[in-house]
């Protein structure tokens, strides 16, 4: 928890960033495959509260998942799903954890 890191860190990781100038990752990890479709999400998000009708998170699951569905999109989603973790029983539709990574 010191200098608000909660992760540990190798001495390597730290001497080799160092020896190359970059303190910073220079991968932030995989880009989400619905990342377009995160922007349309988040404006019905906010004009679902604008008129005092907030979603919950189970009631976004379904909206975003409605959203994607029969695109290609939710084709890129399960192709993504299926490399990361294959046996998975929901390919191709959001669940409460992807959302909490998108948001």
């Amino acid at each position: 928890e010191e200098y608000g890191i909660s992760k540990f860190i190798t001495e390597d990781t730290i001497r080799s960033r160092h020896t190359r100038g970059r303190l910073c990752a220079s991968h932030h990890g995989t880009p989400s495959p619905v990342e377009s479709a995160e922007m349309a999400l988040v404006k019905i998000y906010v004009q679902m509260g604008k008129i005092r009708q907030p979603l919950t998170r189970p009631h976004t699951v379904n909206v975003f998942n409605d959203l994607i569905r029969g695109t290609c999109l939710q084709e890129l989603l399960y192709e993504f799903q299926h490399v990361q973790s294959p046996e998975s029983m929901s390919l191709g539709s959001c669940g409460l954890t992807l959302l909490k990574c998108m948001m």
